[in-house]
């Protein structure tokens, strides 16, 4: 009996670990010397239980009301009930991920079921003296620690790890593929990758995808998109940053869902453009300025391309001013027909 009160202290440090909301060492101790005041207090003396009896082959124990052993185990249980419960709705409401979402409910479900029981057996029956049920605390206990398992074994163990399938999967595709997980960490690259920017494979160990990339406003605000499921792809010229030259690129990028429709990583699949390359190199054009001309013959509007690299329209015009006279053109056709000739579109 006593060292339920340990366990108390144990699973509240477990819901905070398991909600991401890790407490500093130095306050460890503190979670759980109440704890120990406690079991101490239960095997020495009576101030918290003055005595105990066997009724219908179950042991009973009698609280010692009003006294401060009594308080403070009132304190110490709503306390431990009170910051899980907490913990459990935070990080259900926090979330985005439907499975954590459902993970959540249930654990707080049974932990609720398991909180209640343990108020009526401990504190209100026995105040009615009333001891005609079974030991309802642990078998509510066990229903906890069940829902608990539950919980971990349906929504936890059996998330898939894009990791798993990735080299069998990619290793012989000739493109350029990049899997990422939801971070836009580097999960794996194939060998055409590595080949191409000519890197070794480890080097891409614990690198983000924004470390190979000289990056744009517009790609950024579409790869939020995807991580926020608001597009399922898009496709976009990036440059690499290769080991001895940029690589231009045409890269199709995809979100990879799970069951729960969450999103667990991003497929990227990139294919050398050369002529992109000679284009810029031949006529002096800026990536920025590349990148206006990409969204330009795709059929954007001035003011949608300024949304999307948030810039004003007026910026726009006098980076389309420079283009034509650097290509030596005087209208948007000429700018289309001019990048159908190096592969821009």
């Amino acid at each position: 009996m006593p060292f339920i009160f340990l366990f108390m202290s144990i699973n509240t440090h477990f819901n905070f670990e398991l909600t991401g909301k890790k407490i500093k060492n130095r306050f460890i101790p503190i979670l759980y010397l109440p704890a120990i005041i406690l079991i101490i207090m239960t095997i020495t003396s009576t101030t918290l239980y003055s005595d105990c009896f066997r009724h219908e082959g179950n042991w009973k124990f009698i609280i010692t009301p009003n006294t401060f052993g009594f308080i403070f185990y009132i304190l110490f249980i709503f306390f431990n009930f009170s910051v899980v419960i907490f913990s459990l709705l935070r990080w259900r409401k926090k979330t985005k991920l439907q499975k954590i979402k459902k993970q959540a409910r249930l654990i707080l479900t049974v932990y609720c079921i398991f909180a209640f029981v343990s108020i009526l057996s401990d504190f209100v029956f026995p105040a009615f003296e009333f001891y005609t049920l079974a030991n309802s605390g642990p078998i509510a206990l066990l229903v906890y620690i069940f829902g608990l398992w539950y919980s971990m074994v349906r929504y936890k163990f059996l998330v898939f790890q894009p990791s798993m399938a990735a080299n069998k999967i990619i290793s012989n595709i000739q493109e350029m593929v990049i899997l990422l997980n939801s971070k836009l960490e580097i999960i794996n690259v194939n060998n055409a990758c590595a080949e191409l920017l000519q890197y070794n494979p480890e080097e891409f160990n614990n690198k983000t995808y924004s470390d190979l990339i000289i990056e744009s406003g517009y790609f950024a605000n579409e790869l939020n998109k995807l991580a926020e499921k608001e597009l399922k792809s898009f496709n976009v010229k990036i440059q690499y940053k290769g080991r001895f030259e940029n690589i231009f690129t045409d890269t199709y990028f995809a979100s990879v869902l799970d069951d729960f429709e969450d999103l667990i990583g991003i497929l990227v699949i990139s294919r050398e453009n050369k002529g992109l390359k000679e284009f810029q190199r031949k006529y002096n054009i800026t990536n920025r300025q590349l990148e206006i001309i990409s969204l330009s013959v795709s059929g954007f509007s001035n003011i949608e391309i300024g949304q999307k690299l948030t810039l004003a329209e007026r910026t726009i015009e006098t980076h389309l001013s420079n283009i034509y006279h650097k290509l030596g053109i005087n209208n948007k056709i000429g700018l289309l027909n001019i990048s159908r000739e190096y592969n821009v579109i």
